[in-house]
């Protein structure tokens, strides 16, 4: 099928409050194998939660690129 693993995202109501009811919702997406020089456009993150991580400073990036362009 092409599918490497899965991603199980679930949503439940807020802690510490008592609620007298609240839906569990879950999302279950595949993701494929990585293949030769594989990127993913789109991260767990992402896709489940629309919160984009992003784990450089744009500022180190520049830096770390400045020489190729001097």
């Amino acid at each position: 099928m092409g599918i490497g693993s899965f991603n199980l995202l679930s949503y439940s109501g807020p802690l510490g409050k008592k609620l007298d009811y609240y839906s569990l919702h879950v999302k279950l997406f595949s993701r494929p194998y990585p293949k030769g020089v594989y990127t993913s456009d789109t991260g767990p993150m992402e896709r489940g939660y629309g919160v984009w991580v992003i784990d450089t400073l744009p500022e180190e990036l520049a830096d770390r690129i400045k020489p190729f362009f001097n």
